[in-house]
């Protein structure tokens, strides 16, 4: 099964080594990068988190809740605690509706990773922002 929040870890802070850190973002930008020319687009960035959220919402019903994402930091814990704790303030970050759920649609409106990392606002994350966004992350 794949990992559920890879993308979700890096809009969130990795505290990590910066081997692990710098692997991580590159395996993340490497399943990003559907069509494989080093580059991640804003629609691939949507396709992948479209993917990210069906994984996460385990009963499908459209909505990703407390429980579910409570499951998701619990597995990820071990791996990256700071990304977990950070999870705890996903809820109310993302649910910006404040029924208790994150909708598919709230799920993908989340923008900031990608806006962070695509510094010339193109569209598009480009091999040296792909290397500075990982770099970034090696350094915390």
């Amino acid at each position: 099964m794949a990992k559920p929040l890879t993308i979700l870890a890096l809009c969130l802070s990795v505290s990590a080594a910066p081997a692990f850190a710098q692997n991580r973002a590159a395996d993340a930008f490497d399943r990003m990068d559907a069509n494989g020319d080093g580059s991640v687009s804003r629609q691939e960035y949507l396709n992948q988190r479209a993917n990210q959220f069906s994984r996460i919402d385990r009963n499908g019903d459209g909505g990703i809740s407390a429980r579910e994402l409570d499951r998701v930091a619990s597995r990820m814990a071990s791996r990256a605690p700071s990304t977990a704790r950070d999870l705890n303030g996903a809820m109310a970050r993302l649910d910006t509706n404040g029924d208790g759920f994150i909708s598919r649609r709230e799920f993908l409106a989340d923008m900031r990773m990608f806006r962070a990392v695509d510094t010339d606002d193109d569209g598009i994350i480009g091999p040296a922002e792909r290397q500075a966004a990982a770099d970034r992350l090696a350094a915390r």
